[in-house]
């Protein structure tokens, strides 16, 4: 929003002599989502700031030359036409960007948290659980955790010494295998949003050469503020005036 607000012309004036194609902001866009994919385990939140941060700003600084762009493929009368096909492919790209990426970051997690949980004690119902989402996966590690509390628990109370040291060794089990299991998590997680980014810098990356390939390079015309409402009524009296006059001839 910033972006958009704020720089409405500043395509236009950072370079009067030179067009200013629209595939540049998806230029910009390429970097920090390119950066996204190096998130590793320990990251935190702040590291993402950034990223998030010049990927909104590139974003905002697109959307004027872009919306440019298809509305001056139109003439005046079908401009109605062009906001709709200018609203359409917004949400048409941002409605297929998210079923891509986020299906891949889905499959990923659920793929890379079977990997890091291989061989563990887990139970496998846990497991398709814990697959679910990262919520869901630390959700049912919490779970296990406060099962081998209670085992723990009955372990110290148990009279039976060989009962109590087989809960023992069960709640040491469960422990562990909790312990494993929101690490798996948090590291599958990680993986799964840098192998997501990646692919979609590289989605951005080839929209933007083909934006530039195919977009025509003729020269650009000149940016004009927005006109004031007396301005613009001052237009139409003139033009009325202009086919009143050449009417009477």
């Amino acid at each position: 929003m910033p972006g958009a607000e704020k720089f409405p012309g500043l395509p236009h004036r950072l370079t009067p002599a030179t067009p200013y194609p629209p595939n540049r902001p998806p230029v910009a866009r390429t970097q920090p989502v390119r950066v996204s994919s190096k998130i590793i385990r320990p990251s935190s939140y702040g590291d993402f700031v950034a990223p998030l941060v010049i990927l909104g700003l590139a974003i905002g600084l697109a959307v004027s030359p872009c919306t440019d762009a298809i509305m001056g493929a139109f003439p005046e009368s079908e401009l109605g036409v062009g906001s709709a096909v200018n609203d359409t492919s917004t949400e048409l790209g941002g409605a297929i960007g998210i079923a891509i990426l986020g299906s891949l970051l889905s499959t990923s997690y659920s793929a890379n948290l079977s990997d890091a949980t291989a061989g563990s004690a887990l139970p496998a119902e846990a497991l398709s659980q814990a697959q679910g989402s990262v919520g869901a996966g630390y959700t049912v590690a919490q779970h296990v955790g406060d099962r081998a509390r209670q085992l723990a628990e009955q372990a110290a109370g148990a009279g039976n010494t060989e009962l109590g040291a087989q809960l023992k060794t069960q709640a040491s089990q469960l422990a562990d295998s909790a312990r494993q299991l929101a690490d798996a998590v948090g590291s599958s997680f990680s993986d799964a949003v840098a192998q997501t980014s990646l692919v979609g810098a590289v989605i951005l990356g080839v929209g933007t050469v083909l934006v530039g390939l195919l977009l025509p390079h003729g020269g650009r015309t000149a940016y004009h503020p927005a006109e004031t409402g007396a301005e613009a009524e001052a237009e139409v009296e003139t033009r009325a005036e202009a086919e009143t006059s050449s009417a009477m001839r």
